[in-house]
């Protein structure tokens, strides 16, 4: 009798595991086909992500026509570096934004034995961008550069309207040394370290990098067009816009520069001794080679007031890393506007004041005196443009 009972028990459980075994393989399919969509929502949210912000990157340089036109293409590209195209890629545009949705169809592994339909899966994301007004009279850009902002010596960097912002990840992104001394209106911002935060007033602190101002500002076309053009040269008395395919160079005496662009090759630009230099309604763009102004000279130089090179007055093209020179005791005070220098290195020395905004790849300030930046108030550098990801 006992024996007739085990087995009646395990035919029992037998029973029972046939039973049980198709609801389990039924939660191990559902469980697999879950994952499965999860990983195609992943694929779509990622591949609307790429595709927002490759559209958004092309939409804000451009005019409101050409920008739209770039952007979709972008967009749609991207998608289809993901593995989306065709009406799987839905792009809406504004006139500041984009908006990437993207639909896929999935369709089910074990649960598609029972059941006939498809899961739908959509990836969003969005980029705008807006004008937003830079605080910074100095931008240091060198993403990666230590000592990308360097003071040495005895000498003091003052500046009066603004601060500075150095985009350098480095440790030693900035770098104050022996009895040297920084002074700003608000508190500098920095994305790597400081050495010598102490000779900082007010104390540092940390924040994001600041975007290129004028990233957006095009090659001039008078200076792209200089190696089919002739080369222009000064009388004694004045200069006129054009492409000074030599360089520039002045040492005594008194100029006026004409309004206009001055496309300038060779060393660059070289102002030195007692020469008296003046010009509004100029932009400097250094095609090769740096500015050296050094002497005990007065320039009262100042940038255009409107069109597109509003507020520039010195642009050193993105492929010239050539170092500039503001020393001695040149008297600068009537010098305004944006200096940018992307990728090349300002150094300043001597006693000077400026009214002007500088977006540099590196600054170096180094022996007595002090620099005191005023910080432009004109157009130009005071707006810029700024990319924001709006990710859904």
């Amino acid at each position: 009798m006992v024996k007739w009972a085990l087995r009646a028990e395990r035919g029992q459980y037998a029973a029972q595991y046939v039973l049980i075994l198709p609801l389990l393989l039924a939660f191990m399919g559902l469980v697999i086909d879950v994952g499965n969509v999860y990983v195609h929502q992943r694929r779509a949210q990622n591949a609307a992500d790429a595709a927002a912000s490759a559209g958004g990157m092309v939409l804000y340089p451009r005019d409101a026509s050409t920008g739209k036109e770039a952007a979709l293409v972008a967009a749609r590209y991207y998608a289809g570096l993901h593995g989306y195209s065709g009406d799987a890629v839905r792009v809406t545009l504004t006139p500041q934004c984009i908006r990437v949705e993207i639909t896929e169809q999935v369709m089910p592994i074990f649960v598609s034995l029972v059941w006939g339909g498809t899961f739908t899966v959509r990836g969003q994301a969005g980029a705008c961008y807006w004008t937003a007004e830079v605080g910074a009279s100095v931008i240091v850009l060198d993403p990666k550069a230590c000592s990308a902002l360097s003071v040495g010596g005895s000498g003091t960097i003052q500046v009066s309207r603004g601060n500075i912002i150095v985009n350098s990840i480095c440790n030693s992104a900035i770098g104050v040394f022996g009895s040297a001394r920084i002074k700003t209106e608000t508190p500098v911002t920095y994305v790597g370290g400081v050495s010598g935060a102490e000779r900082i007033t007010p104390p540092p602190i940390p924040g994001p990098p600041a975007p290129d101002p004028l990233a957006h500002l095009p090659v001039p076309p008078e200076c792209a067009a200089c190696a089919f053009s002739p080369t222009q040269s000064c009388t004694k008395t004045s200069c006129a816009p054009g492409c000074y395919k030599n360089g520039l160079s002045f040492s005594g005496g008194t100029l006026k520069l004409a309004p206009g662009v001055y496309c300038i090759g060779g060393s660059g630009m070289t102002v030195t001794g007692k020469t008296d230099l003046s010009g509004s309604g100029i932009t400097l763009y250094l095609m090769q080679g740096g500015v050296d102004i050094s002497g005990t000279g007065v320039l009262d130089l100042s940038p255009p007031m409107t069109g597109g090179y509003q507020g520039v007055l010195i642009f050193q093209a993105r492929n010239n890393t050539s170092t500039s020179k503001l020393t001695g005791q040149a008297v600068l005070s009537g010098v305004s506007g944006i200096i940018y220098m992307p990728v090349g290195t300002l150094e300043l020395a001597g006693g000077a004041a400026t009214r002007t905004n500088f977006a540099v790849g590196t600054l170096k300030v180094t022996g007595g005196g002090g620099m005191d930046i005023q910080g432009y108030t004109g157009a130009g550098m005071n707006w810029a443009t700024v990319m924001d990801a709006l990710t859904e």
